[in-house]
């Protein structure tokens, strides 16, 4: 499991498995991404959210959506 999450942060684009990383791996708070960024707080904020979808986008591209996560019309929800 460890190295298909690797591999998926290694595969998003721009710096999404980047702060992906910072968040969840290292525990950054959004202010101390927001920091390395040299960015403010919303921006950061919006960039991880933009992440989290490009990375369960990702998941979701190689291994299919559980049923439970499919719409009526056969997508992906979000």
């Amino acid at each position: 499991m460890h190295r298909i999450v690797e591999a998926t942060l290694d595969s998003l684009p721009g710096r999404y498995g980047e702060v992906l990383e910072w968040k969840y791996i290292d525990g950054l708070s959004v202010a101390e991404i927001a920091s390395r960024l040299d960015v403010g707080a919303k921006a950061a904020e919006s960039l991880l959210t933009r992440a989290r979808e490009a990375f369960r986008d990702a998941i979701v591209e190689m291994f299919g959506a559980p049923d439970d996560l499919r719409m009526p019309d056969g997508g992906a929800s979000g």
